[in-house]
């Protein structure tokens, strides 16, 4: 039934993390919502991104990396938009999306572009979507 539910929300995706004894992933978190409403409505400005139901509550996530420096450049450019983002981190196993992130780290970690950086912060969120997630 829940599966049913969450399947009309076009390119937004259930988080699937394949946690484990992975590589350290650190994502990076708009909030945590009550309701699946309050949700939609406070990540509707952003054309992608991925969330995780547990606890009852909603935890959407606008950005991923595992460079340090990367946390940092993805944390100012969301700040420069007006939004506070918090930092989790997960160990993920997926060897594909982990490959994939390396060549997107890399790339973010060259860049100072604004539009650069939303671009492959925006890749990367589809890339997780299209690899990982379960819906």
């Amino acid at each position: 039934m829940g599966l049913f539910l969450y399947s009309g929300y076009e390119n937004k995706k259930y988080v699937f993390p394949v946690f484990g004894e992975g590589e350290k992933v650190t994502f990076l978190r708009l909030g945590i919502y009550a309701s699946e409403a309050d949700m939609n409505q406070n990540a509707a400005s952003f054309q992608n991104y991925i969330y995780l139901y547990k606890n009852q509550k909603y935890y959407v996530y606008i950005g991923m990396t595992q460079n340090q420096e990367n946390v940092k450049k993805i944390k100012e450019y969301y700040q420069m938009l007006g939004y506070i983002v918090d930092e989790e981190t997960f160990s993920i196993e997926h060897k594909n999306f982990l490959d994939v992130l390396k060549k997107y780290d890399e790339m973010l970690n060259a860049t100072t572009d604004k539009n650069a950086i939303a671009s492959i912060i925006n890749d990367v969120l589809s890339k997780y979507e299209e690899l990982v997630s379960i819906v």
